[in-house]
């Protein structure tokens, strides 16, 4: 018999390059992707975050997902795709590139070496492997902690 906890765990992920970085979302928190649209700029805003967008008549912030990872900000992201941080919140995300929908093998982190099993950051739910390729899943509740969101005037209803 296998031990369950050294089973690799399969899950269906949208995947997305940000720079040199291949990183990947649960598709159950995807709403869509689309080209990035305009934004307003906001002030006092968390620096990864470059304003707010109307999408599907809803003010929603948009980040850049390079500057939140700890990169540059993007230069010309290709695409936004939009996720689901809670219920009622949705947050666009600029990328590079969507790759598209795969199947990845989730990695049990007791099956991580020591050095990896602490990688797991605020924003990295799990790491997965996708052909020869470690990917960084990312939580999709903890993009933008609510906390770090201001809420402009008279938007704070359709950014909740």
């Amino acid at each position: 018999a296998i031990n369950e906890n050294h089973q690799k765990l399969n899950a269906q992920v949208l995947v997305l390059r940000v720079g040199t970085r291949h990183c990947a979302l649960p598709i159950e928190h995807v709403d869509e992707t689309m080209r990035p649209l305009p934004w307003e700029s906001i002030m006092d805003g968390p620096p990864y975050v470059r304003g707010l967008a109307i999408i599907r008549s809803r003010s929603v912030p948009i980040v850049d997902l390079a500057h939140l990872m700890g990169d540059p900000p993007a230069a010309s992201p290709t695409r936004l795709v939009t996720v689901r941080v809670s219920d009622s919140r949705r947050v666009g995300l600029l990328v590079d590139e969507v790759l598209g929908l795969q199947d990845t093998r989730l990695m049990p982190s007791e099956a991580l070496p020591p050095l990896l099993q602490d990688a797991a950051s605020e924003l990295v739910a799990q790491l997965g492997q996708l052909d020869e390729r470690l990917l960084t899943i990312l939580k999709t509740g903890a993009l933008v902690p609510s906390h770090t969101w201001p809420e402009p005037a008279g938007l704070a209803e359709d950014c909740e």
